[in-house]
């Protein structure tokens, strides 16, 4: 009976935290929230090295195949957490290619680290700290736009839109944008976020789709 208690008293200390910290979440900045994860819980933005390496060549794939011949090629990532921290960075693969790259992301500390991480390659990389809902560029700015796992990230679908409205700004009118979102016809990702969200081990804001609830927003 004692362990029953005790097990139910970590669950309530669970759910109390994890209130706690939706309610923080959208009260301070996506910068801060970005930074305050890497000070405190920087390990859970790391994947496991095989999976990362599939993950990693899985959009290098896609790059190559649908990313206007690469050659002479502008191109943008709208983050850099795979470049600071995991083995499923993908712009380093694309090193000895004839592309400018410009990447991005909104917390100042990713991307310090992920330009550290660039030194020694020989990609030709420009990074910068802005927010992929106000990009800091002209448009029809770029041939290719990848985003591997950003607007996943938002706390409500009105940041997505603005960000899809931000992206095809910026967008050659014959480019590419390669997206990946969250897939909630996926149940064991689905679910395994879900608990790791719930258990702290997910620390950054998770939503998912099904391609029938993205079909309306990508009309807008």
């Amino acid at each position: 009976m004692k362990d029953w208690r005790k097990c139910l008293q970590n669950l309530k200390i669970i759910f109390s935290h994890k209130n706690k910290m939706n309610i923080s979440e959208k009260r301070i900045s996506a910068n801060e929230l970005w930074d305050r994860i890497i000070a405190t819980k920087k390990e859970h933005l790391s994947i496991y090295p095989v999976l990362g390496q599939y993950k990693s060549e899985e959009f290098v794939h896609l790059v190559e195949e649908w990313g206007c011949g690469l050659q002479q090629t502008k191109l943008l990532k709208t983050d850099l957490c795979e470049e600071a921290f995991g083995e499923d960075q993908v712009l380093f693969s694309l090193e000895g290619k004839e592309m400018e790259v410009f990447a991005l992301d909104v917390s100042e500390n990713i991307t310090r680290i992920a330009d550290f991480n660039l030194k020694g390659k020989k990609l030709k990389g420009n990074y910068l700290t802005a927010d992929v809902r106000s990009l800091p560029f002209k448009d029809n700015a770029f041939d290719l736009i990848l985003s591997t796992s950003t607007l996943d990230h938002f706390v409500n679908d009105s940041d997505l839109k603005r960000s899809l409205i931000e992206l095809k700004r910026v967008l050659n009118p014959a480019g590419c944008m390669i997206i990946a979102l969250n897939n909630k016809d996926n149940p064991f990702f689905y679910f395994s976020l879900k608990i790791g969200r719930l258990l702290g081990f997910v620390p950054y804001p998770c939503r998912f789709y099904t391609l029938s609830e993205l079909k309306p927003i990508l009309k807008e």
